[in-house]
């Protein structure tokens, strides 16, 4: 007599000879992407100490991406006067890679040029910003002539030295600054001072007038 399983039976063997078994294995959910990342590291030392005013000095500053997304840049900042350009300024740098960026500094007037540059991008974290410093200095001022005249001291000039000769008996040599008396001497080969010398405070340059001193040769010179 033939023999017939049970329901329950007949899924009990199926169980027990993996019949119900998933032939891919057991299933797995992918791991979450990272959110994209763009941090900027600026590595810089741009400090410029005096330069004469026309001059160009240069300073390397180096810009990191150390995030995992390719990081823009479009565009720099810098104090205001136009002293500080850059040879990049614009363009893409990969993930965990760096560009070497030259700042140059060309003051245009005797003043300082400190503040700090900004490098400007898409960057989601990091500091973009760096301290920079410069002083533009104009050349020594020097100015030389004889007898009376007019001219105007550069502003920049806080110090000056006045040198007065005359090659006869005597003269006067008066100087004044912006109306102000600064000299006012006697020159010559009979005085016991046959040459004048001396340094004087400015209040920041102005107009000098030399009168009343013909014949006399003057020179006049910054000091720092």
């Amino acid at each position: 007599m033939r023999k017939v399983l049970l329901p329950s039976l007949l899924l009990l063997v199926m169980a027990a000879c993996g019949g119900n078994k998933n032939p891919s294995g057991p299933s797995t959910s992918p791991p979450p992407l990272a959110a994209p990342s763009r941090v900027i590291l600026l590595e810089a030392t741009l400090a410029y100490g005096t330069v004469n005013v026309g001059d160009t000095v240069e300073r390397t500053m180096r810009i990191y991406n150390t995030g995992n997304s390719s990081l823009d840049i479009t565009g720099m900042t810098a104090p205001s006067g136009g002293a500080y350009t850059a040879d990049w300024t614009t363009g893409t740098i990969a993930p965990g890679a760096s560009r070497m960026v030259t700042i140059f500094f060309r003051p245009t007037e005797h003043r300082s040029y400190s503040g700090s540059i900004t490098v400007n991008g898409n960057h989601t974290s990091g500091t973009n910003s760096v301290a920079v410093s410069g002083m533009g200095i104009a050349p020594i001022w020097r100015q030389s002539g004889s007898g009376n005249t007019v001219f105007t001291m550069p502003s920049h000039v806080a110090r000056t030295r006045v040198i007065a000769t005359y090659p006869e008996r005597s003269s006067n040599f008066i100087v004044r600054l912006d109306g102000f008396l600064l000299v006012n001497e006697l020159v010559g080969t009979t005085w016991n001072m046959p040459r004048y010398e001396g340094i004087h405070l400015t209040t920041g340059g102005g107009v000098v007038q030399i009168t009343n001193s013909s014949g006399v040769s003057w020179s006049f010179e910054e000091v720092r």
